[in-house]
């Protein structure tokens, strides 16, 4: 049953935010949706990539 659920789950949240991403920027909300969206997928991706190489590619900016 998880993996059937696991299996679902990723189609679901990519649609959703298809769905969030093609929405108009008329309102202020949409778009502060859209910045919250953004910050936590760069958080997520910040927690997933190994430490190292995130600490290497900071220094070759600076």
């Amino acid at each position: 049953m998880k993996d059937a659920l696991e299996t679902m789950l990723f189609p679901v949240f990519m649609g959703l935010m298809y769905t969030l991403i093609t929405l108009p920027d008329v309102h202020k909300d949409i778009v502060q949706a859209k910045y919250a969206a953004f910050v936590l997928f760069v958080a997520s991706l910040l927690l997933c990539v190994p430490k190292n190489f995130v600490a290497a590619q900071l220094q070759q900016l600076f």
